[in-house]
């Protein structure tokens, strides 16, 4: 059953709080409630719910800020529902009247809330932010954003004589899942306790029962071709959808976990691919490329990837959208062509600016946990991931947005230090 709230954000003399004590307007959730797309959130969360059968449903404010505080604190599903019970700032940002001491739900309805959210979800999200980033760029006032906002999503064709504009970084990592480095040994040792558990507990567990049946067959078949490789290759008992994924790393030649390609609009991380198996992400490009026109209404002016990314097919279809990209292409080498020295200069920065991509990987895995996925399911592991990249935008899209409150700040801690805006003015006017 839908149970819905009205999405309005309360101002914060109607937050009640006890004691009589106020909320600060300068706060970092009371600024993150305001550009929230909370209703966008709701339309496509309810598609899942019957309206008249079934326990009503938590309210998808309540659900989206749940998890915007989970992977901003980067805690798990019960710290971030403590969190929220001692904070009344969070409790303003999730929507409520007034500040409780209850719990807003429970820790293990989180599990299920994560299964009814796919990482599509959080895309529409993102687009819808990066629709609005782009407006305000172009000097859209930030009140006239929302009513703006068109839904293009059908319009296959927005210009047909768009031109080029904007840039587009594309790279792929490895969002690492929470296993330990797996050995035969270690595998075939956790099976056997994992057996004698089942066997305990008569075999109530049966999931686990034919991932070990089938675990032992490949280490059966492994054996006897004296191969350390096998199809499917299961690397943990606990998640059999995790694959290992050679990404040839200094730190790390093997990773273990979900792999995701991402194409970066203006600081904006869009997934494009998502996939447990080893990919090539090479062949995603042209994929995004079409995408980014959709999506702006224009081809890319430039393209910064690397090298896997520039096949010969790649740069033919860059040619003949009049796209510029940097990287050295895959095969032989072009031949060497004179350039001045700004170009060369040129070059340099936009290749170097590609690492913004790289940059965006580690805020997502440094700041948000991208790298330490603890979702058991695979359905489970696509919402999270999702879920962090939705929240690296949105802190992104904060930017976007004219702070006043941080002139408001500035000006009152001038006037406590007794600060002189214009510390040259008395000798400007004795020169004078």
């Amino acid at each position: 059953m839908i149970r819905y709230k009205n999405s309005r954000q309360l101002s914060i003399s109607e937050f009640k709080m006890p004691f009589e004590a106020k909320l600060d307007e300068n706060n970092r959730w009371v600024v993150l409630s305001k550009i929230v797309p909370r209703e966008e959130f709701a339309r496509l969360y309810y598609k899942n719910f019957k309206s008249n059968r079934g326990a009503p449903t938590k309210d998808a404010r309540l659900v989206l800020g749940v998890i915007i505080i989970k992977h901003i604190m980067k805690t798990d599903d019960r710290g971030v529902i403590e969190m929220i019970q001692e904070n009344p700032y969070m409790q303003y940002f999730l929507g409520l009247e007034a500040f409780t001491y209850e719990q807003v739900m429970t820790p293990s309805l989180l599990v299920s809330i994560r299964k009814r959210i796919d990482l599509d979800v959080f895309e529409s999200l993102t687009d819808n932010l990066i629709t609005k980033g782009l407006k305000l760029k172009s000097g859209v006032k930030p009140e006239e954003v929302d009513s703006d906002t068109k839904d293009d999503d059908n319009d296959d064709d927005p210009d047909p004589h768009p031109g080029n504009k904007g840039k587009l970084q594309m790279d792929a990592t490895v969002c690492d899942a929470d296993i330990k480095y797996p050995t035969d040994l270690d595998l075939l040792n956790e099976s056997r306790q994992k057996a004698e558990e089942l066997i305990d507990e008569l075999c109530l567990q049966l999931k686990y029962f034919f991932v070990i049946r089938h675990l032992l067959k490949q280490k059966e078949k492994m054996y006897k071709k004296k191969s350390h490789q096998a199809e499917n290759r299961i690397v943990n008992i606990h998640q059999p959808h995790v694959r290992p994924i050679v990404r040839g790393k200094a730190k790390a030649k093997t990773e273990f976990g979900a792999k995701i390609n991402i194409s970066l609009l203006d600081g904006y991380a869009r997934v494009d691919h998502f996939d447990w198996d080893a990919f090539n992400e090479g062949q995603d490009l042209q994929v995004q490329v079409e995408r980014f026109r959709k999506l702006t209404g224009k081809y890319p002016e430039l393209v910064q990837v690397d090298k896997i990314y520039l096949t010969r097919e790649n740069r033919r279809f860059l040619k003949e959208k009049g796209i510029r990209y940097t990287g050295e292409p895959l095969g032989r080498k072009p031949i060497k062509e004179i350039k001045s020295r700004y170009q060369k200069r040129k070059e340099r920065r936009e290749a170097a600016e590609r690492n913004q991509v790289e940059g965006k990987f580690g805020q997502g895995k440094r700041g948000y946990g991208l790298n330490d996925i603890r979702a058991r399911l695979a359905t489970t592991s696509n919402s999270w991931i999702g879920a962090i990249i939705f929240v690296v935008n949105l802190i992104r899209h904060m930017r976007d947005i004219p702070l006043p409150y941080f002139v408001t700040l500035l000006l009152k801690l001038m006037k406590v230090r007794n600060i002189n805006i214009y510390p040259l003015r008395p000798q400007l006017n004795f020169c004078a």
